[in-house]
């Protein structure tokens, strides 16, 4: 009787940075290309994720967060593609919450947020696609900076 809790894999971990930005790269270079009012929309819920963050609400923060990324890969017109990105997201869901009173990782992903959103709306695709792939290998400075506080929690 008890609980056991496996240990994080960099490999894993490291497999999922690479279908996340894949997919989420492709889709953004789609997502231009969607209307401007469903570019603004998106825009919009980034300023609602952007107003969690700011009042410590760390759930709705993370909802939003997700939302986002969603939208994203919605407006590129393959909604499918989202499973993947989905499933890619919950190898790295330990890392990204211990992240945050850690490394303050979500005040920095609001920030990039803010950045790939307003790309998205001016339709800059070179621009939104270099914004969008700094914030997904940003989880790689949190791997190491939790591996490095927490060297048990990880294996490989």
């Amino acid at each position: 009787v008890g609980t056991v809790v496996t240990k994080m894999s960099r490999r894993e971990l490291m497999d999922a940075l690479f279908i996340r930005e894949s997919i989420e790269c492709a889709a953004a270079r789609l997502a231009v290309k969607a209307p401007l009012e469903e570019r603004e929309a998106l825009h919009r819920l980034m300023l609602r994720q952007r107003a969690a963050v700011d009042r410590g609400d760390i759930e709705e923060g993370l909802n939003k967060d997700e939302d986002l990324h969603r939208g994203l890969i919605d407006l590129s017109g393959h909604p499918r593609a989202w499973e993947p990105v989905r499933q890619a997201r919950a190898h790295m869901e330990r890392v990204r919450r211990m992240a945050i009173p850690e490394l303050q990782s979500n005040i920095k992903a609001a920030e990039q947020h803010e950045r790939i959103a307003a790309a998205l709306v001016a339709a800059d695709t070179e621009v939104l696609v270099k914004e969008l792939q700094a914030h997904i290998r940003l989880i790689e400075g949190f791997i190491e900076g939790i591996s490095a506080r927490y060297p048990d929690y990880f294996e490989d």
